[in-house]
């Protein structure tokens, strides 16, 4: 562990020690161009494109929810998404790229169904209203026109 999250001062577990940017472990020991480098950019954008499927299935969720729509199958989905982001997180410490492409990918997979079904309730909610605006069009113009037939009632002798 102490390699990457220090000996003393340990660093805890973060996303940023992954890669080859400012904060990142690797830059400690390994320069640019070396294998070592070239892995962990490798790892780092394995990780980086599985949270950004991660971000996007959860941001499709928040706006189903705003709506007042729970996707089918939203909390199994979740554990299924945190439980394959942990296999993710976990993998990177073998250095294993292979490893790390099949848990990265299954964290894509997951993620992508959420955001999907999230977006599909999503749709369907805003037909349904879309449904209602539509029924509300002829009745507003049916209660529009009994006001004036009562008017005309009432004007008469």
């Amino acid at each position: 562990c102490g390699p990457c999250h220090g000996a003393h001062d340990v660093a805890p577990a973060a996303d940023r020690l992954l890669g080859v940017g400012g904060d990142a472990a690797c830059t400690r020991c390994h320069a640019s161009g070396q294998r070592a480098w070239e892995t962990a950019q490798r790892l780092a954008s394995l990780r980086d494109g599985a949270l950004a499927d991660v971000r996007r299935a959860g941001d499709a969720l928040r706006r189903a929810r705003e709506f007042g729509v729970e996707p089918a199958g939203a909390a199994a989905d979740q554990r299924a998404i945190l439980a394959a982001e942990s296999r993710m997180r976990s993998v990177v410490h073998g250095l294993d790229e292979a490893a790390m492409a099949e848990a990265a990918q299954a964290t894509r997979v997951v993620a992508q169904r959420s955001e999907r079904a999230a977006r599909s309730a999503l749709t369907r909610r805003v037909g349904e209203r879309r449904h209602w605006l539509y029924a509300l069009g002829p009745l507003g113009a049916l209660l529009a026109l009994l006001l004036l037939k009562l008017r005309g009632l009432e004007r008469r002798p």
